[in-house]
């Protein structure tokens, strides 16, 4: 690790709307990934509204469909988000109220986490990168949606980390990331496509 790296900040003072919503939806103890799922469902289904205007013929539509994953089983099984948990995460993107030109590519820096999150079953429309950030508590990303990549940069889980049945088409990449009390890859499924390059990585 270097010395050199950015200050990190807690997570509850980031300005970054996908910490924010990361936070508010573990704090449905019950469900926490019900809550980010919905919110990526309701933006699919805006790109799909907006492409659908433009009269696209069958084959573009969905060719559409297939490229951001709008027709996934998984996302057609969950439940759209509420129309007051909308406009609760309207405020978190404040820089596009309407919600229809966020980068659905998300980049997560310089943040401390001090609790455990779970992502289990979530859902990434694209990559999720994470760049000089501390876990303090464990993470737990079983059965998590990463076929679209994931990267982990510079950071540090002090706690463990569960990736158990966790969807991989896209690359894993993992630099120099230390993992101080172990991290769980298993998974059962042959047929899913696993790649990560561990770059001064420490497990």
């Amino acid at each position: 690790m270097s010395d050199n790296k950015p200050d990190q900040i807690l997570a509850e003072k980031s300005e970054n709307p996908w910490v924010k919503l990361i936070l508010w939806s573990n704090e449905n103890k019950g469900s926490p990934t019900s809550r980010w799922n919905g919110f990526i469902k309701h933006l699919l289904e805006l790109r799909l509204a907006d492409y659908e205007r433009l009269a696209p013929t069958d084959e573009q539509r969905q060719a559409f469909v297939e490229h951001w994953g709008i027709d996934r089983a998984e996302l057609k099984r969950q439940e759209r988000l509420h129309t007051d948990g909308r406009e609760y995460v309207k405020q978190f993107f404040s820089d596009d109220p309407e919600l229809k030109n966020i980068d659905l590519n998300i980049k997560i820096c310089n943040i401390t986490f001090n609790q455990e999150l779970n992502f289990t079953h979530a859902i990434f429309a694209r990559s999720i990168r994470f760049n000089n950030c501390l876990f303090e508590c464990g993470v737990d990303f079983g059965s998590t949606n990463l076929e679209k990549g994931a990267v982990f940069t510079g950071s540090e889980f002090l706690r463990p980390v569960n990736f158990e049945q966790a969807q991989f088409r896209g690359p894993l990449l993992f630099e120099r990331v230390a993992f101080h009390n172990g991290v769980n890859f298993f998974s059962e499924h042959n047929d899913r496509a696993f790649f990560a390059c561990f770059f001064k990585s420490k497990i």
